[in-house]
């Protein structure tokens, strides 16, 4: 299948420049969330040839085997799979996934070295920030998802948890509920209110009173989003803080 479009091509450009301290010991990064139901995936990669082989060769319809939770490297896969590793002069590459269901989400990036128990520590706390800035990149640049025909793979993912009821998260006195939380969290990665309204499936009028019941809890309601930032640093909600609370993908 042929991929290629100007657009994702600028996308992954873009995306290469904002892993600003990537080693060179990683050769490419990339990142897509698949939608299991509609066989879709949202796809990007710091290397746009990269991208291409995968799709030109048809691995893709192999990515059912890549979408179990958990880290796993492509030496385990089978010989198609090594076979583009070494085509395109690749020792090492590894996915961390993560499964929602129907969506699932791989980080994925190829190495000049194996990776140790710190490196994949270290990336799968980076995880969700790099969710965040390709979702930011589909929304900017107005990717499409692609198509993942004859793929096979289960019609849905049940991740093994424990259910919690949680509406709210308590600030001192101040309670946000969990969307309220999201938009906190987006803003504080800088992201525009196009860009939030955009995750949320929403429209921006709805995401800016969103915004404006946050700013009313803060008391600077009418204020520009500058005194929105400080209100939020002054109750101790901060972008490090909110590491420790599980944002949806």
């Amino acid at each position: 299948m042929n991929i290629h479009s100007i657009e994702m091509e600028k996308a992954c450009a873009f995306f290469k420049k904002q892993l600003i301290n990537q080693e060179d010991d990683i050769i490419h990064t990339f990142f897509g969330k698949l939608n299991i139901e509609k066989k879709t995936i949202y796809a990007i990669s710091s290397d746009y040839h990269w991208l291409l082989e995968y799709w030109s060769s048809g691995l893709y319809k192999k990515i059912g085997q890549r979408i179990s939770s958990g880290i796993k490297t492509w030496d385990h896969m089978d010989a198609e799979h090594r076979c583009v590793l070494k085509k395109n002069n690749i020792k090492y590459k590894t996915d961390i996934t993560k499964n929602y269901g129907n969506i699932v989400d791989i980080l994925s990036v190829a190495t000049a070295r194996s990776l140790k128990d710190e490196d994949l520590l270290s990336l799968y706390s980076k995880k969700p920030i790099i969710s965040s800035i390709s979702s930011s990149i589909w929304c900017k640049f107005n990717i499409p998802t692609l198509p993942l025909k004859g793929i096979e793979c289960p019609t849905r993912l049940k991740p093994i948890d424990i259910e919690v009821k949680h509406e709210c998260f308590q600030f001192g006195n101040i309670k946000f509920t969990c969307k309220e939380m999201e938009t906190i969290h987006w803003l504080l990665e800088l992201n525009s209110f196009k860009e939030i309204a955009w995750k949320h499936q929403c429209s921006q009028t709805a995401e800016r009173k969103r915004i404006d019941t946050i700013k009313a809890k803060l008391n600077c309601q009418g204020f520009s989003s500058s005194a929105l930032f400080i209100a939020l640093k002054d109750n101790g909600i901060t972008a490090s803080c909110l590491k420790d609370y599980i944002m949806p993908p």
